[in-house]
């Protein structure tokens, strides 16, 4: 009798054990994406993944996805996120969504200086869902700003409808600037190159902590004011709080407008009178053509930072440092920024800067002339 009541402890104690053990294995595995084989007996979908299984994950909406497990085609849907995947898996990418010249791709890993224009969601622009859908991408990309409840609620709109058309798997990330260094992470995680990914944000966090770390030395008095001037006059710019001026934001600087941003597309129009009114210390065009009026034209020479030499046209090689798309690199916005305005206090030194985030992003040794055309315009 006593034997078979020790028998009976024993078997309760083992089961009790095993529940225990499958509680702690699903705690254990929250917050990270889950995983499930196939359907059993229904053929695989015809994508570029070859294990035949899928992971579940959250997305920066907050959405659902569910897609193939270490996906071997991606695709991004707008320019904002392509830089992330050059960074990540440069050999996973099956299309550009917008014209790549060869001088831009000489920055970026050769795997990618042969694959086709396919075309994108950005702006006004409006891509070729069937080109797309003929590659089969195993997952798109697709980066939104998110900072607030009505901002995920048009994420979350905006990728359910870009997957009802493509009929694909589409995983938001959040481009707020801030987030940079997370979306890598998530990013590494969700296509199966964690370690990368690790890697790489702790890289880029550690940059913007360089610049952080500058500018916090910058006393009040000493904080410059800044003009942002985009489209080919110069007389377009952006309000203090829009997410196109981020880098500015990040690094401390005075906006002079007192503009408000009346679309999401920014780029609100001003006068002439009222940049010259505003007088700003520093300007930044966002092209060429708006640079060179602004160190021509006779009716910006009375503004201060014509007149101090402090007029710079914002780098965009392989993509703009700044905005439009508002990519990864506007972590060399923020370095970029810091050191052209408080030389005096940044503790680091640009150039070896950019060698290095061309060498750990994308495996570029760059020569000191290509470091020089970064930043440095053509007359």
């Amino acid at each position: 009798m006593k034997k078979q009541i020790r028998n009976r402890l024993t078997a309760l104690l083992l089961a009790a054990s095993l529940i225990a053990l499958c509680l702690l294995t699903a705690c254990g595995n929250q917050g990270q994406p889950s995983e499930s084989p196939s359907p059993s007996g229904s053929a695989p979908a015809e994508t570029g993944s070859t294990t035949g299984e899928t992971i579940t994950i959250t997305d920066m909406a907050g959405r659902t996805v569910t897609f193939p497990k270490n996906p071997e085609k991606v695709f991004s849907s707008s320019p904002a996120s392509e830089a992330w995947l050059c960074a990540l898996v440069p050999e996973r990418m099956i299309g550009w969504a917008n014209t790549m010249t060869d001088e831009q791709l000489a920055y970026y890993p050769e795997e990618v200086a042969d694959i086709p224009l396919v075309g994108g969601w950005y702006g006004y622009t409006e891509g070729n869902a069937e080109g797309i859908i003929t590659m089969a991408p195993d997952v798109v990309i697709q980066a939104e700003y998110i900072v607030d409840e009505e901002d995920k609620a048009a994420a979350i709109q905006s990728c359910d409808e870009l997957e009802q058309k493509l009929g694909t798997p589409v995983i938001c990330v959040n481009y707020d600037l801030k987030e940079i260094p997370e979306v890598t992470r998530l990013l590494g995680q969700w296509l199966g190159v964690e370690e990368r990914g690790s890697e790489l944000a702790d890289y880029l966090q550690g940059e913007l902590d360089k610049v952080s770390e500058s500018i916090a030395k910058v006393p009040a008095e000493e904080v410059v004011s800044y003009y942002y001037a985009e489209d080919a006059s110069g007389l377009m710019t952006e309000s203090a709080d829009s997410f196109h001026a981020a880098v500015f934001s990040f690094c401390g600087l005075n906006c002079v407008t007192d503009v408000t941003m009346s679309s999401f597309m920014g780029k609100e129009q001003v006068s002439m009178e009222q940049v010259i009114n505003w007088n700003p210390e520093y300007i930044f065009a966002f092209s060429k053509p708006a640079y060179d009026a602004i160190r021509s034209d006779a009716a910006w020479s009375g503004i201060q930072a014509v007149k101090d030499g402090n007029v710079y046209l914002c780098p965009s090689a392989p993509q703009s440092w700044y905005d439009r798309s508002p990519n990864p690199l506007r972590v060399l916005g923020c370095l970029y920024t810091a050191a052209m305005c408080y030389p005096d206090y940044v503790t680091y030194d640009l150039d070896a800067e950019l060698a290095e985030f061309f060498e750990t992003m994308y495996g570029r040794t760059l020569t000191e002339e290509q470091i020089y055309a970064l930043y440095q315009p053509e007359a």
